[in-house]
């Protein structure tokens, strides 16, 4: 599993490309930092994103339209695609956008 921890004011984004994820995994994590995620339309591989504290949360991908989460005051996740958990991402108190990926050229 491929790790990425950031401590202050960091930000992450991530392009996901294909179909699945094809590797170890990624996990990454953030404190203050804003979170960014583009999934592909179709997407199979499992992706957990939670945000924690008081973060903007904005699931706008097509993969958001079967996505099972929690939402509560202070904590928000959503678990994205049918296969194993490969991708998981978390910050707290930062925004997270969650949205399609574009065609590449």
């Amino acid at each position: 599993m491929n790790k990425l921890n950031k401590e202050k004011q960091t930000r992450i984004f991530a392009a996901l490309a294909g179909q699945k994820w094809d590797g170890a995994g990624l996990d990454a994590h953030t404190q203050n930092g804003p979170l960014t995620l583009h999934v592909p339309d179709g997407y199979v591989s499992g992706i957990h994103v939670e945000a924690a504290g008081y973060s903007p949360f904005s699931c706008e991908a097509r993969a958001c339209n079967d996505a099972k989460g929690t939402w509560h005051r202070e904590h928000h996740s959503v678990d994205l695609g049918s296969g194993s958990t490969v991708v998981r991402m978390a910050t707290v108190n930062g925004p997270v956008e969650i949205e399609s990926a574009r065609a590449r050229d």
